[in-house]
């Protein structure tokens, strides 16, 4: 875990604050009914892995190295905060999250590498299927030396190891040696994206893949793969030829927005699930921080929601029936029929964009809310 902005706050039960990491929006984490979902511009999904890289890992990680059998975990180590292996060989090697199975999901991770042998690449594999004598899995890297993405196909039968390219990139941007790189995968509907750094690598539509095949062998294994398949099944980082390091791994799966909710008795049942998992304590976690929690929240379970806010307190304006609003105090979490006029009124992102020291909730370790349906 590195550029990591700590913030302390005084929870209901034992917990270690960090940072969560955000790319391009703000967002929300929520526990559930057992999942955590995270609440962002516009719409929400689960975050099914959340992986910093502190001092310990937060998931239940399966080291492997070349074939099935032969797992080595000495390779790989928490050093400084980020997830380092620490061999430049050129045995393929690979981690994954046990006990999580995907279908549509983003998948991100921070990559650097300190020393590359014969085009030492580092990335992201996803479709992993663990069998008892099969294994198999799509790879999505990026080579230093010939300065290329890749989407390969892996498989291995025992020690048995076969793969094959389905599509080839040069990257305009150079790479280099000890620079942090983000890769990013998106699955939707059978469709992917591939990124380096925000940038599209590869745009792959449906079955539409261009695979090139040296024998009928590969052509009967690639043939039971489609978009599906491809989507199907456990993510990792990866290595080969390369000493290097990741950081701030995350899987979330995609979900749509839901529907606009009406009715202050269905906004009362909502409000009285709610709980929050930390005490109020002002200047750190009050009416501000309060408010931008509960109207994400809301806003992702299908209210339309705005901050209010007048000199010295902030609370949450929902539209409880078409054209007309109720407010919430967020730090009851129930509805203020009394409220005092507010000086002002925003959407939720942007007074978190222009008052950030009072309404972020981007360091607050998650669930900041508890939900008892």
């Amino acid at each position: 875990m590195r550029d990591n902005n700590l913030g302390i706050l005084l929870p209901l039960h034992k917990l270690t604050v960090h940072s969560i990491v955000t790319v391009l929006v703000i967002h929300l984490i929520i526990t559930i009914a057992g999942l955590t979902e995270v609440y962002g511009n516009g719409g929400y999904y689960s975050l099914l892995v959340d992986e910093p890289f502190g001092s310990q890992l937060n998931n239940d990680w399966s080291v492997v190295c070349g074939g099935m059998s032969n797992y080595d975990n000495k390779s790989w180590q928490l050093i400084d905060g980020v997830f380092v292996q620490k061999e430049c060989d050129h045995v393929l090697r690979y981690a994954f999250i046990k006990d999580i199975t995907l279908h549509d999901f983003t998948a991100e991770v921070d990559v650097k590498v300190f020393l590359s042998g014969n085009d030492g690449r580092v990335g992201i594999i996803f479709g992993l299927k663990d069998g008892n004598f099969c294994r198999q899995f799509f790879l999505f890297r990026i080579c230093f030396e010939s300065n290329t993405a890749q989407l390969r196909f892996h498989t291995c039968h025992g020690e048995s190891l076969m793969w094959f390219d389905i599509s080839k990139k040069h990257i305009s941007k150079s790479l280099k040696l000890e620079e942090w790189y983000r890769l990013k995968i998106q699955v939707s509907d059978g469709n992917f994206q591939f990124y380096v750094d925000d940038y599209l690598i590869f745009n792959i539509e449906g079955d539409q893949h261009k695979f090139y095949f040296v024998s009928e062998q590969e052509k009967e294994i690639m043939e039971e793969c489609s978009a599906t398949e491809m989507s199907k099944g456990k993510v990792g980082i990866y290595c080969c030829e390369a000493i290097s390091a990741f950081d701030n791994f995350s899987v979330r799966e995609n979900t749509q927005m839901k529907v606009l909710k009406f009715g202050i008795e269905n906004l009362k049942k909502e409000l009285s699930c709610l709980s929050w998992a930390y005490m109020y304590e002002e200047g750190v976690f009050d009416c501000s921080e309060m408010s931008s929690a509960l109207a994400l929240y809301l806003r992702c379970r299908g209210w339309k929601t705005w901050i209010a806010r007048k000199p010295g307190h902030a609370w949450v304006r929902v539209e409880s029936n078409p054209g007309k609003y109720i407010d919430i105090e967020a730090t009851t979490l129930s509805i203020n029929w009394s409220s005092p006029e507010a000086t002002n009124e925003y959407e939720v992102e942007a007074i978190i964009e222009s008052r950030p020291s009072e309404y972020s909730i981007s360091h607050i370790k998650p669930p900041l809310l508890r939900v008892n349906e």
